[in-house]
C-alpha cells in the first residue's frame, strides 16, 4: 500500500471528481469520501492508502483533479532535511 497525504487544493479543483475518485479508486464509502473532500477543501491533512500497483495512475489523477498532496515518503525525506 502507498500512503498519500492530501492537504489542499488548487483553483479549479474538481470537487465531485475527487469524491468519485475516493469512492471508485480508493474504495471509500460515499460519506467518508465526502468527509475527506470537505477536509481537503478546508486545507486539513488527510492520509489515504492506495494499492501500490495503481500508485502512478493515482498520482496523475489527483494532480489532474487539482488536489495538493505529498507521498508519505516525501514527508519523511522533508523531515530529514529539516533536522
Amino acid at each position: 500500500m502507498a500512503r498519500i497525504v492530501l492537504y489542499g487544493w488548487k483553483p479549479g479543483l474538481k470537487k465531485v471528481g475527487l469524491t468519485l475518485f475516493l469512492r471508485n479508486k480508493a474504495g471509500y464509502p460515499l460519506a467518508k469520501a465526502k468527509e475527506i473532500t470537505d477536509a481537503v477543501l478546508g486545507h486539513k491533512r488527510v492520509a489515504i492508502e492506495i494499492p501500490a500497483v495503481v500508485f502512478e495512475s493515482v498520482r496523475a489523477e489527483l494532480t489532474a483533479l487539482g488536489v495538493e498532496f505529498v507521498v508519505d515518503d516525501d514527508l519523511q525525506r522533508q523531515a530529514s532535511k529539516e533536522s
